[in-house]
């Protein structure tokens, strides 16, 4: 019998990193990677970032960035050659827990506040980028990679779409990717 691979935490906000406010999308890009080749493949948000056509975030820069979009975290993570591909506009937040089912996982925009004290950070209401790993056994929850907490969660499907639902109400469509069918891993004797 085999179980799904959970991938390890990496935090968005370090001590001294001046950039990290803005690397949640570097940041759940660098888990998916994790979580994509069943930890064949490490690195972190830094390295993610660097690999973007945003190196650099631009906090003057108006508009959804200087966060990294779902477009330029899934080239981003291309370039470690991890198969990565992105929602079409039409999906639905069916067809994400479709993906879920498959055994792929998906990293998902959404809108912070419709996390709720789930953010983890206070006062959090803006874009927000999460990796979700996998369903649980029953259907009810997801396995949460949030970046601005200190390790994974089950949040209900109701809380994940209501967070990934407000952003398509803002931008016009769901914005997300997810990985190939990853097979489940045994457990160690």
């Amino acid at each position: 019998m085999g179980f799904i691979y959970q991938p390890g935490q990496e935090r968005q906000i370090k001590p001294g990193d001046k950039r990290g406010r803005w690397n949640c999308g570097p940041t759940t890009g660098a888990v998916f990677i994790d979580r994509a080749t069943l930890g064949g493949v490490m690195v972190d948000a830094a390295d993610v970032r660097l690999a973007s056509d945003e190196p650099i975030p631009d906090p003057d820069n108006p508009g959804p960035s200087p966060g990294l979009n779902i477009k330029q975290l899934a080239a981003a993570i291309r370039t470690f050659g991890v198969e990565v591909t992105l929602g079409r506009p039409t999906d639905t937040f069916d067809d994400v827990l479709d993906r879920l089912r498959e055994g792929r996982c998906v990293t998902i925009s959404g809108v912070g506040a419709a996390l709720g004290k789930d953010t983890c950070q206070p006062g959090f209401t803006g874009p927000h980028q999460i990796l979700l790993n996998n369903l649980s056994s029953d259907g009810q929850k997801i396995a949460v990679y949030n970046p601005l907490c200190s390790n994974r969660r089950y949040l209900a499907v109701a809380t994940v779409r209501r967070y990934a639902e407000a952003f398509a109400k803002l931008t016009g469509s769901l914005a997300y990717a997810y990985s190939r069918v990853t097979p489940n891993v045994s457990k160690p004797s």
